[in-house]
């Protein structure tokens, strides 16, 4: 939507704009591949935790449900 804005002849034939022109180029051009990489890092570790937060969890559920029942048969 953006470089549709940009490449009307209102944008491209004003002088003042060969800046924002070049600016956005550059931008169009970023292929964010470390980015990309950071962020699958980082999803990965944020699975990772996730997953060991679930397991914490669900271990104490059943820790929680045994010690229930040795108090109810107390």
């Amino acid at each position: 939507m953006i470089n549709k804005a940009l490449s009307s002849e209102s944008v491209t034939n004003n002088p003042k704009m060969t800046e924002i022109l070049a600016i956005w180029d550059t931008v169009n051009k970023m292929t964010y591949s470390k980015e990309n990489t950071l962020i699958k890092e980082l999803k990965a570790n944020n699975t990772a935790k996730f997953d060991t937060l679930n397991d914490i969890i669900n271990t104490e559920i059943v820790k929680n449900r045994e010690l229930k029942r040795q108090l109810i048969n107390v």
